[in-house]
This record gives C-alpha cells, structure tokens and sequence, in this order.
C-alpha cells in the first residue's frame, strides 16, 4: 500500500511540473537586455510573434544563463537578422521579475527550417 501512495503521489508531482512547461515555434519580433540595474542586469528578453498561452510577453533568459552558454545569445541573434523559426520551451511558474507582464524562462532554444 505503502508503494502504491509513493507512486501515485510522484505521478501527481511528475504531472503537476510538466503542466507548467510550454513550447513554442515562432519568429522573434524584439530582443533587449539589461545593463546596470537590480536583478535584471545582463537579461535578455525576447519577444515573439505567437507566444503560447502563460508566456504572453515572450521569453526571457537570465544572464547567469547566458554566460554560461554563449550558444543561446547567437542562435537568437541569429534568428531575429534571418526571421528564422525558433522553437522555444519555458516554464510558466518561472516569470521574469523585470516586467508586469509575463515573460516565462526559455530552458531551450533552437533554430527551424
């Protein structure tokens, strides 16, 4: 019995984390990032053409994030000059402190043909 409550209860957790995931695949219309100012210095912020419900702002990456791992900056840029697809994944429960609306933390990007 006791078992069986272990896994019931870890499913419910397993389902409850991955509810709060989203993807999307979309084009960027606007990137910023942040210099000197209190908890948001170094972020970048991406808005894009189609956000999923939850993430209605856009993507955000902390700097942490970006140092390290240069690729994220690149792959961006890179889409926002050819108005190339990118897919985004993110997680609603995790919104960016520098802004009213909701801009969810991207743990994936990549680009699409």
């Amino acid at each position: 019995m006791k078992i069986k409550f272990t896994v019931l209860l870890l499913a419910g957790c397993l389902q409850s984390a991955l509810a709060n995931n989203v993807s999307k695949v979309s084009t960027i219309t606007e990137m910023y990032t942040y210099g000197n100012v209190s908890g948001i210095s170094g972020d970048l912020v991406i808005k894009i053409a189609s956000p999923p419900t939850g993430c209605e702002a856009g993507f955000y990456v902390p700097a942490a994030d970006l140092e390290n791992n240069k690729n994220i900056s690149a792959i961006l840029l890179s889409a926002f000059h050819s108005n190339a697809n990118v897919y985004f994944a993110g997680n609603t429960t995790q919104i960016w402190s520098g802004s009213t609306t909701n801009y969810c933390k991207a743990h994936t990007v990549g680009l699409q043909k």
